[in-house]
């Protein structure tokens, strides 16, 4: 079972039990009963939960997907694919691989 959730970056991701992988394909059920499928871009934290003990991944969903949310203004792609928002702090460059400044320093970092 996964869920949506709200991650500290603001963007949407998905809680998943048990360990998850990045590129795996879960199924996320909303609260209105329906369900969606979801690309795990990256997993952020894998450990267990307070509440049952039970291990959980927080993860990333791929960019385009946005947890639900329509795209804005209507375009296709253009987005971070770490965070989904707008590449505004660094120029589309193929160095970057589609991340914006704040996420390619992340996924970069050595």
């Amino acid at each position: 079972m996964a869920s949506y959730t709200k991650l500290q970056s603001g963007s949407w991701g998905v809680r998943v039990d048990g360990a998850a992988s990045a590129g795996q394909v879960v199924t996320v059920t909303k609260r209105d009963g329906s369900s969606k499928s979801e690309r795990i871009e990256r997993v952020l934290w894998t450990g267990a939960d307070r509440r049952t003990g039970k291990t959980i991944s927080i993860c990333a969903i791929a960019s385009g997907t946005g947890g639900g949310q329509p795209r804005r203004n209507g375009r296709r792609g253009g987005g971070c694919r770490g965070c989904g928002g707008p590449v505004v702090h660094a120029s589309h460059h193929r160095a970057m691989a589609g991340y914006c400044g704040h996420c390619a320093f992340d996924e970069f970092d050595c």
